[in-house]
């Protein structure tokens, strides 16, 4: 007959009902993949993704009727490569489960995928923060606006276009609210601040929360690793829908497989040293993580 449902028609649902759940809550979840240089690498025969990298030209003045004959070289020695790998969730969920669940559980099971790869991704990204060349921040202290305004300054002295981007740990902006909530200093900032208790901009830099900026270890103190950047500071490779998902029927076990992959790698792009026009465009802004 050709209207039963079986477990062929059934693991194609939970497939599709749990990529569907998954992909939400991976965009909803995830922060840093919309604010740094992306590669994708679908459809190509290819597990590296080259991010290049041009040293700066100089122009100069000429005299007319002079035969100029300076030439000047266009290298690209400091080209980044990303090769991108595999990162997987797999879940087996019973017969019994799926019976005695009073949730969708494809569902359920999908955003916890999505979620747990949109973690995994933001780790692998902010990771990077502590790697930047340029670093402002305090290791014994919390941050401040003025820490904050140091940061974009350096960006705008090496000649970093905008969009400047500011991902920071909820201690850090907890911290620098706490520097706002004036509205005799800050005027309509502050003032937002008070009311919302959020602010999306400061100095013309957007601002993200994330608890998955990372620690690390500043002159013996551990600090929060968070940072202000061009989107050109790093670079992320992917490789297919991130996540991925693929269901299977074990019999034997009486029960479903679900499995989430993820292809992508990262890389520092341009957050290295800012000479001759190849760096530059990443601060790594830290505080104390205690204070």
């Amino acid at each position: 007959m050709a209207n039963e449902t079986t477990t062929t028609t059934l693991t194609e649902i939970i497939q599709r009902e749990s990529y569907q759940a998954a992909a939400y809550a991976y965009q909803a979840v995830a922060v840093m993949p919309a604010l740094v240089t992306r590669a994708d690498l679908s459809g190509r025969p290819t597990l590296t993704a080259r991010f290049p990298v041009f040293n700066s030209l100089t122009a100069e003045a000429v005299s007319e009727g002079s035969d100029y004959t300076t030439n000047q070289a266009i290298d690209t020695g400091n080209s980044v490569d990303v090769i991108v790998s595999e990162h997987i969730v797999r879940l087996m969920v019973t017969d019994l489960s799926e019976e005695a669940a009073t949730l969708d559980l494809a569902r359920v099971r999908g955003i916890q995928i999505g979620k747990a790869m949109a973690e995994r991704v933001d780790k692998d990204l902010t990771t990077l923060f502590s790697g930047f060349d340029i670093s402002q921040g305090s290791a014994e202290g919390n941050l401040t606006v003025s820490l904050f305004q140091q940061s974009v300054i350096e960006l705008e002295k090496n000649n970093i276009p905008r969009p400047y981007y500011a991902v920071l740990h909820p201690k850090q902006w907890g911290d620098l609210i706490g520097s706002l909530a004036s509205y005799n200093t800050f005027g309509e900032t502050g003032e937002e601040v008070i009311k919302t208790g959020r602010v999306g901009r400061l100095h013309g830099v957007e601002i993200y929360i994330s608890g998955n900026v990372p620690t690390a270890t500043v002159e013996s103190s551990t600090v929060y690793s968070g940072a202000i950047f061009n989107p050109e500071a790093i670079a992320f490779a992917f490789k297919g829908s991130i996540p991925a998902i693929e269901v299977q029927r074990d019999a034997s076990l009486r029960a479903f497989e679900v499995i989430g992959t993820g292809i992508w790698g990262e890389a520092e792009y341009r957050g290295g040293p800012a000479a001759n026009g190849i760096g530059g465009a990443g601060i790594n802004l830290y505080s104390n993580s205690t204070s």
